[in-house]
């Protein structure tokens, strides 16, 4: 499947893109927006987790990262603020999985992962102060792509 996560902390834009085959399937609320995929490309769910303000968000996190498929995708992408309630389990259920990145005391940072877990590819970028984004495939963030081809110029007319 072709998958681009985009993510923005508040200052920066404010945005948690995941997109599946060039359709937007993530909720782009603030925290940790995260899309499980299966190995056929279609989307299995997609949730937010509010790990700036809710106590629970990082809990509900781990539990949801645990029912990823072992043969799939795991789109992750931050919006806003997601450290000031990320736990450390939360972290470590992330790092579990590949990631190199420990959010918690990066205010309003941007953080876009992706795993794919057939492949053991992990792809990852956190930025303080920039947007950051992780792609699979050709990068589309639109269900079609037009093309111009100029057939006729390789004749020489």
């Amino acid at each position: 499947p072709q998958v681009v996560v985009l993510s923005a902390g508040q200052e920066v834009g404010d945005f948690a893109h995941i997109y599946l085959n060039g359709r937007d399937v993530s909720p782009n609320q603030r925290g940790y927006n995260i899309a499980l995929i299966a190995a056929d490309g279609r989307l299995l769910q997609a949730a937010a987790f509010d790990t700036h303000l809710d106590p629970n968000a990082s809990a509900w996190l781990v539990e949801f990262l645990a029912r990823a498929p072992a043969d799939g995708l795991i789109a992750v992408a931050a919006a806003d603020e997601a450290s000031a309630a990320l736990s450390p389990e939360a972290v470590q259920a992330l790092q579990s999985l590949g990631s190199a990145v420990d959010l918690r005391g990066c205010f309003r940072c941007s953080h876009a992962l992706l795993i794919d877990r057939r492949q053991g590819v992990v792809q990852e970028a956190a930025d303080p102060l920039r947007p950051t984004a992780a792609v699979q495939g050709y990068g589309l963030t639109e269900p079609t792509i037009a093309a111009l081809v100029d057939s006729m110029s390789q004749w020489g007319q």
